[in-house]
């Protein structure tokens, strides 16, 4: 299916627009999301050192109130980057209806070529009806032979 995709792509300005378009928002994805990508892990690492530190103290008071201010602010984090998590989940939501879609129209422009292909090409009955009359005379004959 790939390479006839690729044939009838060489073929056609409109699908070949469609393939660079989908190649160039396949590379730029990184390019937008690696700035709070980073942003982001720098602050989830900080936050999981953090509760990793907490389980050190001892003094349970001390512990609790850490464990508060941790909380307080993660949720503050979690506040300040709704917008932008919010964005990213629209991103890969619409990505995976992109690639859903592009394999539809691999499917769909294919399919044209492969059913003509099957109408104009399907082979003869010929050669498989002569050879299994070879194999019902070669039956046959051993057959008689076994009887006499």
């Amino acid at each position: 299916m790939e390479d006839l995709y690729e044939e009838l792509v060489k073929n056609s300005p409109e699908l070949k627009s469609i393939e660079t378009a989908i190649e160039m928002l396949t590379d730029n994805r990184n390019d937008s999301t690696k700035n709070f990508n980073f942003y982001n892990d720098k602050n989830e690492g900080y936050f999981i050192q953090g509760k990793e530190k907490l389980n050190s103290i001892k003094d349970t008071l001390l512990k609790e109130k850490i464990k508060d201010m941790l909380e307080a602010s993660n949720i503050a984090y979690r506040s300040k980057t709704t917008a932008h998590t919010k964005f990213i989940e629209n991103i890969n939501t619409k990505m995976t209806s992109l690639e859903d879609l592009h394999c539809f129209l691999k499917i769909k422009t294919t399919l044209a070529v492969m059913e003509k292909y099957q109408t104009n090409n399907l082979p003869s009955t010929k050669p498989l009806e002569t050879y299994l009359k070879k194999i019902d005379n070669l039956t046959n004959k051993m057959d008689s032979l076994g009887k006499k």
